[in-house]
């Protein structure tokens, strides 16, 4: 016997799978007698195999399409990762620099505001007016409170003319933490 899967015309045109499957049918002493045939419709099969093709097409497209967007998304994140690491030794490098350059500085560096006092002192306040640091964070205000009586004036109008956008340069002199 075999079995064979066949496309059939009907009259109207349109056509039918059909799955043949053919048997030899014998008699006692072997001699063929008669084959047996039986057709079974596998039109909805076929049709379900198309479909399933055609969707695994779809499916292998949208796979090969979302990979590539996954594998541009992942150059991009690489190469971000590259310019923040870059960066990032920049900054170190920048931020050394800044460091060996406050630490040079003869004088003092420090940033005051009205409002907060102190925000910022370079570390040679420490040696070359005895205040450490903390004590100076701890006291805000203590810089301003240190400014010679006599010099205090030609400060405070340095100021003003620097709030008003124009450049300053003061002398002054300032208690140590000795008086």
């Amino acid at each position: 016997g075999y079995s064979m899967e066949n496309r059939y015309l009907r009259k109207n045109g349109s056509s039918v799978w059909g799955n043949l499957t053919v048997s030899l049918l014998r008699d006692q002493a072997g001699n063929p007698q008669h084959f047996i045939s039986v057709v079974e419709d596998i039109t909805r099969r076929k049709e379900m195999e198309v479909e399933l093709h055609k969707t695994r097409e779809e499916l292998e497209i949208r796979v090969r399409e979302r990979t590539s967007e996954l594998v541009d998304a992942n150059r991009q994140l690489s190469q971000e990762i590259n310019e923040r690491k870059q960066a990032e030794t920049e900054l170190k490098t920048s931020e050394a620099q800044y460091k060996r350059l406050l630490e040079g500085i003869p004088g003092i560096l420090y940033l005051y505001s009205d409002r907060r006092g102190g925000i910022f002192y370079s570390p040679r306040v420490e040696s070359l007016l005895g205040y450490p640091l903390a004590h100076l964070h701890r006291n805000p205000k203590l810089w301003n409170h240190s400014i010679h009586p006599d010099d205090r004036e030609k400060v405070v109008e340095a100021i003003k003319n620097f709030s008003k956008g124009e450049d300053f340069e003061v002398e002054y002199r300032i208690k140590d933490a000795l008086g």
